[in-house]
């Protein structure tokens, strides 16, 4: 068996990688407007696949299953609605401290993230703070595409 790691993907648990930042990674601006087939087809093009539900969520909120990526209580941390102004999008890995103990960042806020299952989760730039939690799932319709929706890939570690 070959052990695999791609460049910009942490260890998730013995079986699982996943991208530290949101495609195409930290310091870059996540890629939007994707259906989910699209995102499907852009990981397994990199040899790679869509994050299961429960694979983002231990990212997001660690063995401890935090509600945010930082620990159980809202902090103004990520990139998401204060209800004052539109927010927009930002470059991945721009909010340091909206980071999991699984060192994946954005997680919550900044851009949806699509899912195996049809799931978007994670909330979005747009999602009050409160409310862009580890849990936060949403099933748009089928070819929905938008500019608030993006996708991080898994990895299985031995091939």
């Amino acid at each position: 068996m070959l052990f695999r790691s791609p460049r910009g993907a942490v260890i998730l648990n013995a079986e699982t990688c996943i991208e530290t930042g949101e495609f195409p990674g930290i310091g870059n601006m996540p890629m939007t407007n994707v259906t989910f087939a699209d995102a499907e087809r852009s990981c397994e093009e990199r040899e790679a696949r869509l994050c299961t539900l429960e694979e983002f969520r231990l990212a997001c909120g660690g063995e401890d299953r935090h509600r945010f990526p930082y620990g159980d209580f809202f902090k103004d941390y990520c990139n998401v609605s204060d209800g004052s102004e539109r927010g927009r999008v930002r470059v991945a890995g721009s909010n340091a401290r909206c980071r999991s103990t699984k060192r994946v960042y954005d997680a919550v806020g900044n851009v949806g993230e699509w899912v195996q299952g049809g799931f978007a989760v994670g909330g979005d730039v747009r999602t009050p703070g409160q409310s862009a939690t580890c849990e936060a799932r949403g099933k748009p319709p089928r070819g929905f595409k938008g500019y608030f929706v993006g996708f991080r890939c898994c990895v299985n570690r031995f091939e």
